[in-house]
Parts: C-alpha cells; structure tokens; sequence
C-alpha cells in the first residue's frame, strides 16, 4: 500500500517491492549470438569436464523450448515495460496529491483523506499487477515451478487487497491505527511473500539467459577449434558465467529468501560485465551475426 500515513517509517513499511526489483532488472540485458537455437541444441556440449552433471541437464533442460518462446515474449515484454513505467509515473503523481492533500486537512477530514489515498493505491496496483500476470505466463526462461509460485502468490496479494478496499468501501477502518495494522499485515503476509517469489523469477530467467549464451559459446569454440582457433577472448567469457551462474544457483537453495535480495545485485551487475566480454570480440570473427541485447 502507498506511503501516505504520517508519523511512520516509509523505508521499513511502505517501500515498494516492485520498486526494487526494477534496480535489479536493469542489469538483465544478457547478449545472444544470432544463430537458431536449433542448429546447436542437438551439438550442444559442455567445454569443461569440471562441470557437474546437474548443471549441463539444468542447461539443457531450461533450453528446451526456449528460442520458441521468445518471439511472442518480446513483444508482451515491451507491452509491459511501458505499462510499468506509465504506472510509476502515475503513482508518484498520486502519491504528490496525497501527501498535498494530507497537509491541509483537519482532524476531522484527515481519516477520510487517507483512507482515500490508500483505496486508490490499491486499486491502482491491483490493476498493475493484473498487467504483469500476463507478462509472468509469456516471459521466457522460467522452469514451470518458478512460474506457478510467482502466479500463485501474485493472486493471493490482489485478492487480499481486493478484501481490504472492500474493507474501505464498508467502513471498517474507524483510526489511522487500524489502517496502519491492515498495511502493514498486507505487505508481512501477501506483498513480501509475492517480492521473494519475484526475485526467484529474475534469478531463475537469469540463469536460463546464461545457459543460453554458454552454448552458443560451446558451438561457436567447436567451430573455431575445427580451424585451429582457440580465443581467450571467448573462454574468459564462458569462465565468467559458470562462475556467476554457480553464485545464482545458491541462491535459490533453501534459507536465502531473507538475504538474496542484497545478493543478486552484484550477481547480475557481474553478468553484465561478463556480457561485455562477448561484446568486445569484432563482429567479423564471431561468424554468427550481430550481437544484440536479449528483451
């Protein structure tokens, strides 16, 4: 619910969830080498002996599919995107007229304001999150489980904000107190619970991406090994996102739901960086095409 009561700390009640995971996003622009994912699923390989069985079946089993999905994808993606900044900038207005309002009325018109204020809110998000349901079923890269969780606990937080502007629409909320206890037991109960399960989307499409570049990496090596090439350029790059892709990997292992969220920044800022050294190999000896940056 917005952060529009007096008297109380924003940054431990009201932050948004949303807001945060827009931080993280950002550094999701992972660079595919333009090949059909086809033409190397059959060849795919691992180039390390090192790497543990689970991790090449977890590879191959996210890229099932995967280059089927992202067409349709994309263009729901974009979709979002606008929807979602549109959204944020509509809400920071809103909430600019609250704060407005909430200054200049009296003991008596205060209570209706608030509870005003925070019905819109809620309506407001309820309508957004509508909006990414439909972009969590098309987004591609998500293991079914990883999906459903988020779905499930997406519902749950609109129909418990559904109850609670009934509440409002039924005169429930007699005090600011009593507002207070219902939004701070909404986002303990329903809009944390959706945020952690929104992180193992970011991590879990992240880890699906990476697995995608390694084996364009793998068919690429093998094609330049029959010539007798062997770049650095391009085993750095590989080194660098098995090693990332092993740092996500713990964070989806049980006990980390609490902690992850300061730890998947660094990840994903350092699988940007692995990204660069793809980009930095000269568009003329990748034989693939043009880099462009994934949706």
């Amino acid at each position: 619910m917005g952060a529009i009561i007096q008297g109380v700390n924003e940054s431990q009640v009201y932050s948004r969830p949303m807001t945060r995971c827009r931080r993280f996003s950002a550094v999701l622009a992972l660079t595919m080498l333009l090949m059909p994912l086809a033409a190397f699923a059959q060849q795919f390989t691992s180039s390390s002996s090192s790497e543990s069985t689970f991790v090449t079946q977890d590879r191959e089993f996210r890229l099932r599919g995967f280059a089927e999905s992202l067409e349709k994808a994309a263009v729901i993606d974009a979709q979002f995107r606008s929807q979602r900044a549109e959204y944020y900038s509509v809400r920071t207005q809103k909430r600019r007229d609250c704060r407005a309002d909430i200054r200049a009325a009296n003991k008596t018109t205060l209570l209706p304001v608030l509870v005003q204020c925070e019905r819109t809110e809620l309506n407001d998000f309820r309508e957004f999150l509508a909006q990414q349901r439909v972009q969590l079923e098309a987004t591609a890269g998500i293991v079914p489980f990883v999906r459903a969780d988020a779905l499930r606990r997406l519902d749950a937080l609109s129909d418990a904000m559904k109850t609670i502007i009934f509440a409002i629409d039924s005169g429930v909320y007699g005090s600011k107190e009593e507002l207070l206890e219902g939004k701070i037991n909404l986002y303990a109960k329903y809009e944390f619970p959706f945020w952690d399960a929104w992180m193992s989307v970011r991590v879990d499409r992240t880890l699906t991406w990476i697995a995608h570049v390694i084996a364009k990496i793998d068919v690429l090596r093998q094609q330049e090994s029959a010539k007798g090439l062997d770049r650095a350029a391009l085993r750095d790059a590989r080194a660098c996102l098995v090693s990332e892709e092993e740092s996500l990997h713990r964070l989806t292992s049980p006990g980390q739901a609490k902690d992850r969220s300061e730890k998947i920044g660094p990840i994903l800022m350092a699988v940007q960086d692995c990204v660069h050294k793809i980009q930095k190999i000269p568009r003329a000896l990748t034989e693939s095409g043009t880099l462009l940056p994934s949706p």
